[in-house]
């Protein structure tokens, strides 16, 4: 990609940016330094790029984490292990969604509509909801009239009781 006025990968833009509203980020690797692109709206018809390095930035990155994704995406061996790992995790993500899911309705517990993620959400009319929950053991985190649940982080075998304590409480 060539932007106008710029030298090489991780220069600022020629166009200076004033304002607009940040409507995406995309973090990009090269051989060199790791890019952040802010894409900006500054009318509704314009949309501008504005690229910098993140060396030069608050916060940035560490150097051994960005070489070891790196290592990870170039190197075959660990790019299989990668992989595989993601392919177990995402399956044992899909096995607690879809006890969940099976355990709400057969304890008749509405949910909100699950089309994937770590969290269930459940709409609730209890204002006490969370600390009735956590006296019941069961720490989940609550939101303006829905209560999210992380299902990420539940064993299976936890989740048809964790269905009817959450019950038992909406």
């Amino acid at each position: 990609m060539n932007i106008e006025g710029s030298k090489k990968w991780g220069d600022f833009c020629a166009k200076k940016i004033t304002g607009g509203e940040t409507i995406g980020r995309a973090v990009f690797s090269s051989e060199s330094p790791l890019l952040f692109i802010d894409l900006k709206r500054l009318t509704t018809d314009e949309v501008t790029w504005c690229f910098f390095s993140v060396r030069g930035r608050f916060s940035s990155v560490s150097q051994p984490g960005i070489n070891i994704i790196g290592k990870i995406f170039t190197k075959n061996d660990y790019k299989e292990r990668f992989t595989k790992e993601l392919h177990e995790g995402t399956s044992l993500l899909r096995a607690r969604a879809s006890l969940f899911l099976e355990e709400a309705e057969k304890n008749n517990l509405t949910i909100l509509p699950y089309c994937g993620g770590f969290f269930v959400s459940i709409p609730t009319k209890n204002k006490n909801i969370f600390n009735d929950l956590v006296a019941d053991h069961v720490y989940v985190i609550p939101m303006q009239d829905i209560i999210r649940v992380a299902i990420s982080s539940l064993s299976l075998k936890d989740i048809p009781e964790l269905v009817r304590k959450i019950k038992k409480h909406i």
